[in-house]
């Protein structure tokens, strides 16, 4: 669900502040614009009005696909957990390869290739996993860290809110982005249920 189902409910509506918490923007700010790996000049919420943040569920036998998150800085809220260490987060780091000349080549489309593949020495070489607990959050650079969630085992749910951000104080997704990820307007399921 996007942020305008989360903000019409009060029961997820809390969420919303914490994103918005200045405090908590300035401590991501702080990390990042020191970071030597992926150093930003800046950090600024989303002005998405329905990326900015959203919930994601994962029940029982479900996963979550490789794929490339188009803010290009991303922390996911863990909200509960699934049983037998399943739902963990997979994901591949691809930074821009430097050639010799100083150009930047990006994205390695041989790495991709391997683990989409199912190539066991990409898996083995490039394919890291983060087991989360409760209440934690863990960010990264999402458009540039290929990720995934492994499948869902049991009866009890994975729930997460993503939440983005970006160098640039203006930044919203791409309408498709919107369209695929069907939150807000764009969920018939929703609006269906509120129509009735």
């Amino acid at each position: 669900v996007g942020r305008s189902d989360l903000q019409s409910k009060p029961s997820t509506s809390k969420i919303i502040e914490l994103y918005q918490y200045p405090p908590l923007l300035q401590f991501f700010k702080s990390i990042l614009t020191k970071s030597t790996v992926t150093p930003y000049n800046n950090l600024h919420l989303s002005k998405d009005p329905e990326g900015s943040i959203y919930g994601l569920i994962f029940r029982d036998h479900e996963v979550g696909s490789w794929h490339l998150d188009e803010h290009p800085f991303s922390c996911v809220w863990t909200v509960q957990q699934p049983l037998f260490a399943s739902g963990a987060f997979g994901y591949v780091y691809l930074p821009p390869v430097i050639n010799e000349d100083g150009s930047e080549t990006w994205p390695d489309y041989d790495i991709i290739g391997g683990v989409m593949r199912n190539e066991t020495d990409a898996w083995k070489q490039h394919v890291r996993y983060h087991m989360v607990n409760e209440g934690e959050i863990y960010c990264f650079n999402g458009n540039i860290t290929m990720h995934m969630m492994n499948m869902v085992v049991g009866d009890v749910e994975r729930v997460n809110f993503v939440t983005a951000f970006s160098e640039d104080e203006h930044f919203q997704h791409k309408d498709s982005i919107n369209e695929f990820n069907v939150w807000g307007k764009h969920n018939p399921e929703l609006h269906k249920v509120a129509s009735v």
